[in-house]
């Protein structure tokens, strides 16, 4: 039978399975798309507002009475993070997997911290 430790021990590695099976899921589609001739920009927007529109949600309900002044300087940090970070990423992987299958895209998706990991091993 299951106990409350064995839940919260396994729950974590759960969590992780469970949002690893979504990404894999998510690359394919998102190669069958792209295979049927979908425009790499027209796929990020629509990302982009989907995630917009759920995060100005969640932030709005959970962050209304703590958060700071809306200023130009705000805007354009948050400006140039949303389209050096996420549109740039998204960009290139829909780059690759108009050259590569979507398997191979979401093992080497999971490359950075590995990468990250050897660096620090090699820098102690």
């Amino acid at each position: 039978m299951w106990n409350a430790g064995c839940t919260e021990q396994w729950m974590p590695t759960a969590a992780m399975v469970a949002t690893n099976v979504v990404i894999a899921i998510m690359t394919a589609l998102i190669k069958q798309a792209l295979n049927q001739g979908m425009n790499r920009l027209v796929l990020i927007t629509f990302r982009q507002m989907v995630a917009t529109v759920f995060l100005v949600l969640i932030a709005y309900f959970k962050e209304r009475k703590r958060r700071p002044k809306f200023t130009a300087e705000i805007f354009v940090y948050m400006f140039l993070s949303g389209v050096l970070g996420p549109v740039l990423l998204q960009y290139t992987l829909f780059v690759g997997l108009d050259y590569t299958t979507a398997t191979f895209a979401a093992t080497f998706s999971h490359m950075p911290p590995v990468v990250t990991f050897l660096i620090s091993l090699a820098f102690r």
